[in-house]
């Protein structure tokens, strides 16, 4: 939601991607980073149409046809809700630490006065920056684990089991709903960031390997949140 192309994970896996032999597209979201937009509109359904974008991109320029889309937070359960509209191109998935709603933060934080008071400046603060209220009505449209019922990519889920902002309940609600080749991983002791050098480190290894696995073309797109 607040992060950017820049951000430590995404470079992270970008880097090691690279020596790994993998092509790697990062790009910045709509209102986020480097990217223009109005600050705080930050939109699900515009989010969705910023990866089919940036997979025309890869597909225009390079003609990469066997992407594995990554997300984290926020970005994960985007590359769900766009993976389910336009599957073409894509070999596989990882999603790290996504939610199962996309309306999650909203209803175990606010109260039904705090969300009127939201309504009605238009407007709230949030830890990272400035959200508008056209968030809400734009996120309670989408269904991220009826999305995920509609994959057929080998998909990874990936989730910490100390993750303070998604619980860990949501990995598995999306994983029960993945009717296909799937994986899921919970890592001992990681926050919602993989902050700890050794849980990025595993989280590198796992997203590259899986990546590899189904990506004979070694395409890597990878998108942060």
């Amino acid at each position: 939601m607040f992060s950017s192309k820049n951000g430590r994970k995404v470079t992270r896996l970008a880097e090691e991607a690279g020596r790994a032999g993998l092509n790697a597209f990062r790009f910045d979201f709509t209102a986020c980073g480097e990217s223009e937009g109005e600050p705080g509109l930050i939109l699900y359904s515009q989010q969705v149409r910023d990866v089919s974008g940036a997979v025309d991109v890869l597909d225009e320029r390079y003609h990469a046809s066997r992407l594995c889309l990554v997300g984290s937070s926020m970005g994960a359960a985007t590359v769900i809700l766009h993976a389910a509209s336009r599957p073409y191109k894509i070999a596989s998935l990882v999603l790290i630490a996504a939610p199962s709603d996309t309306l999650l933060y909203v209803k175990e934080n606010m109260t039904p006065e705090q969300r009127e008071e939201w309504k009605g400046a238009g407007v709230m603060q949030g830890e990272g920056g400035p959200v508008r209220y056209e968030f809400y009505d734009d996120a309670a449209a989408l269904d991220v684990v009826a999305a995920a019922r509609l994959l057929h990519f080998p998909t990874l889920v990936v989730h910490g089991d100390r993750d303070e902002l998604v619980p860990l309940r949501c990995a598995r609600e999306i994983f029960e709903a993945l009717p296909y080749t799937k994986s899921l991983t919970v890592m001992h002791k990681a926050d919602h960031q993989f902050s700890n050098p050794e849980d990025t480190d595993r989280l590198v290894q796992l997203t590259l390997n899986w990546s590899r696995l189904f990506s004979r073309q070694g395409s890597l797109a990878s998108q942060s949140s």
